[in-house]
């Protein structure tokens, strides 16, 4: 099983080709991708979710990719994510259908509260500055 983390701030890369360029052609067996601050930009690929079965630990931070909660469900095995300080958005509520251990929401366009989930004793949970 493979891990990759990319830390090139001095460049600015679409999210697209970080992944297509470092990242997929070791997609189906990746356990953990750290891209957090290297100023992407952009949306996931279409697909990202379903593209890495066995992702356990996924870290976005501090860039500047948008997209929705959807982009991250067919994440099977996620147990750590990580996208604060990106432009995601969307309904809280819909994070929680992951089995997650770590979950990192802060400084994104997320609606909703945290008390409408039933079951929260199990997160490490973060969701400032969010709506």
């Amino acid at each position: 099983m493979y891990s990759i983390t990319v830390h090139q701030p001095r460049f600015l890369y679409t999210v697209e080709y970080v992944f297509n360029f470092y990242v997929f052609n070791h997609r189906s067996t990746l356990v953990s991708i750290d891209l957090s601050a290297n100023q992407l930009n952009g949306t996931l690929p279409h697909g990202f979710g379903d593209a890495f079965p066995n992702l356990r630990t996924l870290n976005l931070a501090e860039n500047d990719i948008f997209g929705g909660v959807s982009d991250f469900l067919g994440l099977k095995s996620i147990v750590s994510l990580n996208i604060s300080g990106n432009s995601f958005q969307g309904s809280v509520t819909d994070v929680f259908v992951l089995k997650l251990e770590v979950l990192d929401l802060s400084r994104n366009q997320f609606q909703g509260h945290i008390s409408q989930v039933g079951v929260v004793s199990d997160y490490d949970l973060s969701k400032a500055e969010n709506r």
